[in-house]
């Protein structure tokens, strides 16, 4: 069945579907649907013709009836074509008997006709075609294109025999068959190997003093594991044709490598002998790399032909696979082996292949001869070459041998001391202190004594060079050096650890050897060593020495032999020397006159410095003179009286009390009179202060008295400070004192005298008194008290300061005052204002009060208070991610999203209310007053018109004005009047004024929404959105997840509602959740137990033959169950296919054929007009559509049913038999993944575990 598919509509998988789709109509006795040109179908009581040559979709009609038959889909006919009038032309095509012209009718789409067909001398059969719009000159073919691939009828005879005919061409033979492809496959790939190769020696340098020395060296050679390349596969593709007559084909070479590419020998239309096989050589180049195995398949193809017998061949292909394990190809064998070279080795060294270790190691001994004092070098190479391309490789080794000499040391000694002299000093002076008197003068006699001692011996030392000699040009040799001496001395050399003295070079080292005390004996040896680490240095010894000889006598150096003598009196002395008697004695004389009042220190100060080190040493004397003086007597003198005057004061008003109206003033005149009575004198003095002072610097001298006397009659006190204090030295003593009078002095001048005495000889001055005086007279009185005095005047609270009057001391002093105060009192009360008028120095005061009443205007205050209403417009929509789960049993869970949105807003209602208080500021008054609002809108007062408002209080109306669209800004103006007259006010009217602006609203409407969300009668809330003024506007998405359980079978709806409920807007989104298609399918377990096995026993049967034995072997795959078949022998088939079922093999072939004969059986028993509905299934299950995306909830099998997403049933088992051949040795290809997909939907279709599209 396959081959004819494929010759008769070769456009590819999915054509291949279609014509299988088309076999299945046929079958079932439906309109066959095989082209856009319409299809024909089965007459009455016929069945379909296969095997004719082409393989022709025929029905079986018996010659000499009369048929009806229908052409459906003829969407393209031509009504009233040739004479047929209202009818269709339909054309029955014969090559024998010729064409038959018929009239059909044309309902619909569908073309009816009638044929009698003739009973004898016609062809097998024959070619049906129909008039239609696009082949008006051939008339349409069914299904299609050339006459030898249309659809028509094979005429039998009344045995159900096709009729023979004279047609010739073979027609009603066998066609040919499929030629086969077999094949060998041969692997080869080249293995080139890398060397390598590396060269050591166990040292590459010997430092030593011996002159020879052996150096042992390895050359170790490696390889790698070889890298591959130029793989190739090579083989024969053997084609045999089974049939007598020649065919001609097209032979191709693939390999499943995607980088690789095959080419095959004259491979392009080649005839294959009847009976013959042909060999085609190919070769497959171009592979990046090789791994595991490869499989190469090489492919027939041919056209539809002729074979030169006169046989048909279907178009077709055979295939011929072969593998290729790469593991098992031997490879050639590139740069395998290598020979080794050396250039201290005569010959080679060896070789190596890729067969040995790696690395493989050649070792050998070499000689070197050096000289003392300088390096050897010695330089060689190992080299490999390799066996098949010469390619080289090198690794070359230097070494060297170094013999080391010794160092070499000389040296220089010089010997050296110091003896150095000590000096002292020491001076003397007659006395050291003298007292004189003033003009008179001091005597001094000085002596200077100089000292030395025998002198002191220091820093014994021997001092020289140290040089060590390097003989050695290839080596630094660090030494330590060190020094010693025979005498006693301990030695030290500069730098001398660690020396490193430079090859061919030399090193000075200064060296010192001290002494602690002199050196016995004088004479010395000095001898100076350098040592090293000979085996570092490869040297024959490892130290070197070198020497000097001296002695020490007389000292080197003398230090400080002689001094200078100076002194800060006496000046420049003389000199001592170390050669000087000791001690050394000058000596001088001073006279000094000192200083009146203070004692004064002569310092004197001698030294010595001596000649060498600048060290000086002194002696110092210090004599004092003193010189007494007499005290001092210093004083004041001031005289003073008072004289005090007194006044009186009075103050008067025109009048007391005044009424004014608000903003009238009202004027009061004042006058105050200030005088002065008389004045009296008192409180005469004189006083001051009296100061005695110490000139003298060094003594403190005692008071023994001091008085104070005045000529004018006043009696002197003494009135602070003691007559008999002690005078510091250079100090002083201040006394207060007071001379008072009982009456005015007379006369008024006077003369004031201080006396201060002491003790002159205690003292050593040459007085014990002195004097001080001060002179003065009496004038005007030194303080006045209120001779002049301020008048100010206190008007309410506010200070004024009227005058001054000064007191006369000849007439007396008066003054009056005059002067206004104007007020305009305090609108709405009665004011007092209190006046009063002082004598500030004196505290007299005079005062009076006035009293101003004020009437004051109304006053209107109001508000304005705008609000409108806002209402927010909200739309909601809802989304789910899947709309439909299909799966077997469990839960699904679905993921909703609801977003509520803003769409902006509606304003509405808006109104200015408010109030108006009238307030009376008065508080001595009511007032009665008329209220009037004036608004641009409808406006309504609460209270009023009239209102009566009391003293100092307020009376408030409330208003309310409307508008029918928003007014945005305005003024609302509110007006109480009165009497002014009768109320004392400025005014008799006063108005209020209120400014509004309709801004934000003040009612909100669904500004806040509350989202809800309800599921299966279950209503739960989502949240809350809050609107937004301006753009963008509120929007929220709401995401939730809903867990629905899977039924067992069929499919359930959940609608799903999402609310907002201030207004009542929703949004649905329904889902569904499917399990498999309750289709009343067996397994194969059933249909091998005794239920299963009764019913196919049971089956009907014609002339013997098992109906469902004849249904089935329409499938290729149960093409090997008996044509003859009882329905016994079907169920033991059926026992035969399940007990074989495995899936374990190479392929999926046993468990698939099992699996889809299962299906097959459901689909036969469970058809009322095959094999009845025996298994009680709700409907024919070769009916079911399945969808092939989903089999068992996850697997999708599309791959295995030429890529289609759903089938019928009846349609998968027709397409998989088609991928197989009679029996089912070879189906899909033998790809055991794509038979395991179909193999997966059949057991999916037994078990139930199928969905629906």
């Amino acid at each position: 069945m396959r081959e004819w598919i494929r010759i008769r509509f070769g456009f590819g998988v999915t054509v291949v579907v279609l014509a299988i789709a088309a076999l299945i109509v046929f079958a079932s006795g439906v309109d066959a649907g095989v082209s856009s040109f319409g299809s024909l179908a089965a007459p009455t009581g016929s069945s379909l013709q296969t095997g004719q040559a082409f393989n022709k979709t025929h029905w079986k009609v018996e010659a000499g009836d009369t048929i009806t038959g229908r052409i459906s889909g003829a969407t393209d006919a031509v009504v009233g074509s040739g004479a047929c009038g209202a009818g269709v032309l339909v054309t029955i095509q014969s090559s024998n008997f010729g064409n038959t012209s018929l009239c059909g009718t044309l309902s619909g789409s569908t073309i009816t006709f009638t044929w009698s067909v003739p009973s004898t001398g016609v062809c097998q059969t024959t070619i049906v075609s129909y008039n239609e719009t696009g082949h008006l000159a051939n008339n349409a073919i069914i299904p299609g294109g050339s006459g030898n691939s249309a659809a028509g009828f094979a005429i039998v005879d009344s045995n159900g025999d096709v009729i023979p005919g004279p047609c010739g061409g073979g027609i009603g033979s066998p066609p040919a068959v499929a030629l086969t492809v077999s094949k060998v496959a041969s692997g080869a790939f080249d293995r080139k190997f890398a060397w390598g190769i590396e060269k050591s020696v166990d040292k590459t340098e010997i430092d030593q003093s011996g002159t020879s020395a052996t150096f042992n060296y390895t050359v170790s050679v490696t390889h790698d594991a070889g890298t591959d390349s130029g793989w190739q596969v090579t083989g024969v593709i053997t084609v045999f044709n089974p049939n007598l007559g020649d065919a001609v084909v097209t032979v191709t070479d693939a390999i499943a490598d995607a980088t690789a590419s095959c080419s095959v020998t004259s491979g392009g239309g080649a005839t294959i002998p009847g009976l013959s096989s042909v060999d085609f050589a190919y070769s497959c180049t171009g592979f990046s790399s090789a791994t595991g195995s490869e499989l190469n398949t090489g492919t027939a193809t041919w056209g539809a032909q002729f074979l030169s017998d006169g046989e048909a061949l279907a178009a077709g292909s055979a295939i011929g696979t072969a593998s290729v394990v790469w593991s098992a190809v031997t490879p050639t064998l590139i740069d395998s082996c290598v020979t080794v070279t050396d250039t201290l080795v005569v010959g080679p060294l060896g070789s190596v292949c890729s067969t040995d270790a790696s690395p493989t190691a050649f070792h050998y001994s070499k000689v070197v001869a050096g000289t003392a004092g300088t390096c050897t070098t010695v330089d060689n190479t190992a080299k490999f070459t390799t066996n098949s391309t010469a390619t080289t490789g090198t690794s070359s080794q230097s070494v060297k041998l170094c013999v080391g000499a010794d160092l070499t040391v000389s040296k220089t000694a010089t010997p050296s001391f110091t003896r150095t002299f000590g000096w002292g000093i020491t001076k003397g002076v007659d006395s050291t202190k003298q007292i004189i008197a003033l003009g008179q003068s001091a005597s001094f006699g000085y002596t200077v004594s100089v000292t030395h001692d025998g002198g002191t011996d220091s820093g014994w030392q021997v001092n020289g060079k140290i040089t060590v000699t390097n003989p050695n040009d290839w080596e630094d040799i660090t030494a330590s050096v060190s020094d010693l001496i025979s005498n006693g001395g301990t030695c030290t050399v500069s730098g001398g650890t660690s020396v490193l003295v430079l090859r061919s070079s030399s090193v000075d080292l200064n060296y010192s050897c001290s002494y602690a005390s002199a050196p016995s004996p004088a004479a010395f040896t000095n001898t100076g060593t350098a040592a090293w680490d000979k085996a570092a240095a490869a040297t024959p010894t490892g130290s070197a020495s070198g020497q000097a000889t001296g002695a020490f006598g007389d000292p080197t150096t003398i230090v400080d032999g002689n001094v200078t003598v100076t002194d800060t009196l006496g000046g420049a002395l003389g000199t001592a020397s170390y050669t000087d008697p000791s001690p050394k004695t000058f000596t001088y004389g001073h006279t000094f006159s000192g200083v009146s009042g203070t004692c004064t220190d002569y310092p004197n100060t001698a030294t010595f410095t001596t000649s060498t080190t600048g060290t000086t040493g002194s002696a110092e004397k210090s004599v004092t003179v003193c010189v007494g003086a007499d005290l001092t007597v210093s004083k004041t003198a001031t005289p003073t009286f008072t004289r005090t005057y007194h006044w009186t004061i009075s103050k008067n008003v025109d009048k007391t009390s005044v009424h004014i109206a608000s903003g009238g003033t009202a004027t009061f005149n004042y006058s105050v009179t200030a005088s002065e009575m008389d004045f009296v004198d008192s409180g005469w003095q004189v006083s001051g202060t009296i100061k005695v002072s110490n000139p003298n610097d060094f003594e403190a001298i005692t008071l023994t008295g001091v008085g104070d006397l005045i000529d004018n009659g006043g009696s002197c006190t003494i009135t602070s400070g003691s007559p008999t204090a002690s005078i510091p030295a250079s100090g002083s003593v201040t006394l207060g004192y007071v001379c008072s009078y009982a009456l005015a002095p007379s006369p008024s001048s006077f003369t004031n005298t201080s006396t201060a005495s002491w003790d002159k000889s205690a003292a050593s001055t040459p007085d014990g008194a002195s004097s001080g005086t001060a002179t003065g007279a009496f004038g005007a009185p030194t303080t006045r008290v209120n001779q002049t005095v301020t008048v100010k005047d206190t008007f309410n609270a506010v200070p004024t300061t009227l005058g001054t009057l000064t007191a006369s001391d000849i007439l007396l002093t008066s003054h009056t005052y005059t002067y206004s105060h104007t007020v305009s009192g305090v609108a709405g009360t009665c004011t007092t204002y209190n006046n009063t008028a002082v004598i500030v120095e004196t505290n007299q005061g005079s005062s009076q009060a006035v009293s101003v009443c004020v009437g004051s205007d109304l006053t209107v205050v109001k508000t304005a208070t705008p609000g409108f209403t806002r209402t927010y417009n909200w739309s909601i929509t809802k989304a789910v991610d899947k709309t439909v789960v299909k799966q077997i049993g469990g839960s699904a869970t679905f993921n909703y999203t609801v977003v509520a949105t803003e769409g902006g807003f509606t304003d509405s209602g808006w109104q200015v209310t408010g109030s108006i208080t009238v307030t009376n500021p008065n508080d001595w008054e009511s007032i009665t007053a008329g209220v009037a609002d004036i608004n641009g809108g409808s406006c309504t007062l609460s209270g009023g018109p009239s209102i009566t408002v009391l003293p100092g209080k307020s009376v408030v109306l409330t208003y309310v004005c409307t508008f029918g669209s928003n007014p945005g800004t305005g003024t609302n103006t509110a007006t109480a009047t009165w009497d002014a007259g009768t109320y004392f006010t400025p005014h008799g009217t006063a108005s209020g004024t209120a400014t509004y602006t309709f801004g934000a609203p003040t009612n909100l409407v669904n500004k806040i929404i509350t989202v809800t969300d309800t599921f299966n009668g279950v209503t739960s809330a989502l949240g809350t959105v809050t609107a937004t003024d301006t753009t963008p506007f509120a929007s929220r998405t709401f995401t939730y997840s809903r867990v629905i359980s899977i039924p067992q079978f069929g499919c359930k709806t959940y609608p799903n509602t999402a609310k907002i409920v201030e207004t009542g807007l929703t949004a649905s989104a329904s889902v569904k959740v499917c399990g498999p298609i309750q289709t009343g399918a067996l397994t194969i377990g059933f249909w091998q137990n005794k239920n299963g096995q009764a019913i196919i026993t049971g089956g009907a049967s014609t002339a013997g033959i098992c109906n469902s034995a004849t249904w089935l072997r329409q499938f290729a795959p149960f093409q090997d169950l008996s044509a003859t078949a009882t329905c016994a022998q079907v169920a033991a088939y059926f026992t035969g296919v399940f007990n074989a079922a495995n899936a374990g093999g190479t392929t999926m072939n046993p468990m698939l054929k099992a699996q889809m004969l299962a299906t097959a059986l459901n689909v036969y028993f469970s058809n009322p007009s095959l094999g009845g509905n025996k298994i009680g299934a709700p409907a024919p299950i070769g009916g079911v559509t399945i969808d092939l995306t989903n089999i068992s909830g996850s697997e999708n099998v599309s791959a295995a049913f030429g890529g289609a997403t759903s089938m019928t049933v009846l349609q998968m088992i027709t397409y998989a038999a088609g991928q197989s051949t009679a029996g089912g040795s070879t189906w899909y290809a033998n790809v055991k993944a794509t038979q395991g997909l179909a193999k997966d939907a059949f057991d999916a279709i037994n078990n139930q575990l199928v969905f629906g599209p």
